[in-house]
Order: structure tokens, then sequence, then C-alpha cells
């Protein structure tokens, strides 16, 4: 419900991630304060491999869409050490082809805890 994980104050991010306002390249991860779900640098960094395709937003309500398949580019999301503070904001996403190799796009390895 606000622009960044921490709430609407762009003045915070730097507390949270790297951008272009505290950074010219990607940093190791954890350097910065996690989000409330203990999830670090999901703003800046660098983008953030979606398993979503890109494409336009249902019209109407949609819980948690994921894209057209006959489009060929995958969704990122979170901003970039080379990005100003709106590209971090939580609602914003582009879209590269998944063949693209940058420096500034990651993926994040998902595992269940054991008990």
């Amino acid at each position: 419900t606000t622009r960044y994980s921490f709430g609407d104050d762009a003045s915070r991010l730097g507390d949270y991630g790297w951008f272009r306002g505290n950074s010219a390249e990607p940093h190791p991860v954890g350097e910065k304060k996690p989000n409330a779900w203990g999830l670090y640098d999901m703003h800046g960094n660098v983008y953030e491999w979606c398993q979503d395709w890109y494409g336009l937003y249902p019209s109407g309500s949609a819980t948690d869409p994921t894209g057209d398949t006959y489009v060929r580019s995958r969704v990122c999301r979170g901003g970039c050490f080379g990005d100003g503070a709106g590209s971090c904001r939580s609602a914003s996403r582009f879209e590269y082809k998944p063949v693209h190799r940058f420096n500034y796009l990651g993926f994040r390895v998902l595992r269940s805890s054991v008990k």
C-alpha cells in the first residue's frame, strides 16, 4: 500500500538499498536494512528477475497476475544501483528478454526452512 516496503518517504531509501543516490556498482546482499519480512535488497542493488511475463495488467481487479505467455520478456523489479529512487518503488517494473545478461540483473533463490 506504500511506495516502498518501509513507507512512502524516498529519503529513507538509502537505509534499505543501493541506488543512484549512494552507489555506482552492485554490493553484496545484506549490507542494508531488511524489509518487514526479513528480505534484503528488495529496493535497488540489482533488478530481480521475476517468473512473470511482461504485459499490460488486466482490466479490473487481479491478484498476482502472471502476464501474457505470448510475450517474450520477463518482468524485472526492484530497481538497481544505477537507478533513481522512483525506479526502486515497489510497483515499478521493467522488461527484459531472458537472453539478456547484465551486472545489474539478478535473481533470488528461495527455499523453505527445514524443521
